[in-house]
């Protein structure tokens, strides 16, 4: 530098004076109409200006808080730099599907909850520049969709084509073994396709991974049920070495109230099953409809603004506690909020009342309060005197789930089940069948996405090892 050359400022040497970008959404009056999704990406230079505010700490808390453990702190230094393929590459060493993940992981509970700015003010907000560097990568040649050379001659069978076992099958393609991913449904993707809103995933950026795991090599057989149209001994008679259970075991928790099987009660899952944008016919008419929707986390978000997208006259929310206890995640909630759904707190169903032909017609709820904190570190709600009716047409309970025992048990009688009835496994994540893995929702309940996609990559390395050993 010349002698009284000023130094250049950039963005990093004044990270403390930079807001937190924000991604552009579509107006809520504009996006309550239709399935496309309401977030933007963001251009280069607000992702590079909201990458410079990351401080490159020596101990980021980022990564230890990502359930997949991504090197977010390098990418972001990446970015900031401007070098945005050769962050997409870092972000995509430890994700099979980051531009998935930018979209539907909780980063305000797990990377941006450790992110050190938080304690004096807004985290770096991960997801939005995961999102930018990922999409680039797509539009400037740094998506690899060339096929990977098979290695091993030793054919590995996927069943399920959720998060985990496409995440499975990819760690397995890029090691050089021929995947093929089985699934019940017309068309791959589990949960991801047929429970998440188009509003929160288009699914034509869902197809497209599809597209580039099929372009590497993978195979997928949809329409195939386990125990009916094949087995997992039959797999490994047609030549498969080893077999990958992805799923899943979502059994939705009941509501034990009177009037629980009047017409027009779903549980949440069906009715999003149901009410998705991809079918062309939607099996549950809303339309000038009144919607309550029962329960208070991000699926419940899901029932109450899928409802309002397909013309329901009202939607509300009953919660049995208060707004700081919901488990849904702010930015869902503020999202609900936005596009027209009320709630009621402190309230809890315990009554569904029905006309004559057996049809829902409200919900009787009771007021609550919360007791002191118990030895669980929550607050439960207990019943008030105070009784209110909610009318409604159609109601959804998003409460949770329970154990169920996977189907494809009733077809594998040596298949041994954990105490809590999902499957066990070893350390290894094999289950009692010699050369059978699983993870996911299918081992270790209903999780979050990063769980399941961290599962899914530990088994791939385990049937690795395993036909290492074989061969």
């Amino acid at each position: 530098m010349s002698k009284g050359a000023k130094p250049t400022t950039t963005w990093k040497d004044i990270w403390w004076q930079q807001d937190r970008v924000t991604a552009p959404q579509r107006p809520a009056s504009e996006r309550v109409h239709d399935f496309r999704e309401i977030e933007q990406t963001v251009d280069d230079e607000a992702a590079r200006r909201e990458a410079a505010r990351c401080i490159d700490c020596a101990d980021p808390q980022c990564v230890e808080a990502c359930p997949i453990g991504n090197h977010v702190k390098d990418w972001l230094v990446l970015v900031a730099e401007g070098k945005f393929l050769e962050a997409a590459a870092v972000c995509q060493a430890t994700s099979s599907f980051p531009e998935i993940h930018a979209r539907l992981c909780a980063q305000e509970r797990q990377c941006e909850r450790g992110c050190v700015l938080g304690a004096h003010g807004e985290p770096v907000a991960i997801g939005l520049v995961e999102r930018f560097i990922n999409e680039y990568a797509f539009d400037h040649g740094g998506v690899d969709v060339q096929p990977v050379p098979v290695r091993f001659n030793q054919p590995v069978a996927v069943i399920g084509s959720g998060p985990a076992g496409l995440t499975c099958a990819d760690q397995l393609n890029q090691r050089g073994y021929p995947v093929t991913v089985f699934d019940a449904a017309a068309q791959p993707g589990g949960s991801l396709m047929f429970r998440i809103p188009g509003f929160k995933l288009d699914k034509d950026i869902l197809k497209r991974r599809i597209a580039v795991f099929e372009k590497r090599g993978i195979l997928f057989r949809c329409g195939v049920q386990i125990g009916k149209d094949t087995t997992i001994a039959q797999m490994f008679q047609e030549g498969f070495q080893a077999v990958f259970l992805g799923t899943g075991s979502q059994k939705p928790r009941e509501l034990d109230v009177e009037g629980r099987h009047l017409e027009n009660v779903f549980q949440a899952l069906p009715f999003l099953a149901e009410t998705q944008a991809v079918a062309e016919v939607h099996a549950i008419p809303l339309r000038d409809r009144k919607v309550v929707v029962v329960g208070c986390g991000d699926m419940a978000m899901d029932c109450l603004r899928t409802s309002l997208r397909l013309g329901a006259s009202s939607v509300t929310c009953i919660y049995r506690r208060d707004s700081s206890a919901m488990p849904a995640t702010k930015r869902e909630f503020a999202n609900a909020q936005a596009e027209g759904a009320r709630f009621f707190w402190m309230a809890r169903p315990t009554r569904f009342l029905g006309d004559e032909q057996g049809r829902v017609r409200g919900v009787e709820c009771e007021r609550t309060r919360l007791t002191d904190i118990n030895e669980s570190k929550r607050r439960d709600p207990t019943p008030n005197s105070l009784s209110f009716v909610v009318e409604a047409d159609v109601v959804v309970l998003a409460i949770g789930f329970e154990v169920t025992p996977p189907p494809v048990t009733a077809t594998e009688a040596s298949l041994r089940l954990s105490e809590e009835g999902t499957i066990a496994v070893d350390q290894d994540g094999m289950t009692s069948i010699a050369g059978v893995f699983a993870a996911g929702e299918a081992v270790t309940r209903a999780g979050i996405l990063g769980n399941a996609v961290r599962g899914g990559r530990e088994a791939a390395a385990a049937i690795d090892r395993y036909l290492t050993a074989k061969r």
